[in-house]
């Protein structure tokens, strides 16, 4: 199962262990999709999109993948590891595709390969959690359940 969280130039889709940028090609831009795993995803930046501000911006990076901190806005939004944000629909929905994100990591980074003294019943507790909050969805936590159990 996956969600997909759509900007300006492109969507999200985000899997229990992957996140795609797809690129929507507008502007005569052409960009290939990007795919990560969320074990490698380090850093993700979110800007507000404002009347004054300009476009705002999800920005995902992973592998070692760092800042340049000269780069200017139009670097910034070419990117492709960027979606472009225009207005609060699509930012709340940034907002929530990067919490979701994160549950995924925080269940990856805490399972018993990488915390031995953490029990797999433990982990089970945490997915129940995050779905009992609607963070993630009841296939999504069978999956992991599953993943868990062997």
């Amino acid at each position: 199962m996956f969600k997909e969280y759509k900007g300006h130039n492109g969507s999200l889709i985000i899997e229990s262990d992957k996140v795609t940028l797809m690129p929507s090609n507008v502007n005569a831009v052409e960009k290939s999709p990007k795919v990560m795993m969320i074990q490698n995803i380090t850093e993700i930046h979110i800007k507000q999109p404002g009347l004054f501000k300009g476009p705002g911006y999800i920005e995902i990076l992973a592998n070692g993948e760092t800042i340049d901190s000269n780069r200017t806005k139009r670097d910034i939004l070419q990117s492709v590891s960027v979606i472009t944000l225009l207005n609060a629909q699509q930012y709340e929905g940034m907002i929530q595709a990067k919490k979701l994100i994160e549950s995924y990591k925080a269940v990856i980074g805490s399972a018993p390969t990488t915390a031995p003294n953490t029990s797999a019943m433990d982990e089970i507790k945490k997915a129940a959690e995050l779905r009992d909050t609607g963070i993630i969805s009841d296939e999504e936590f069978q999956n992991t359940k599953k993943k868990l159990l062997g």
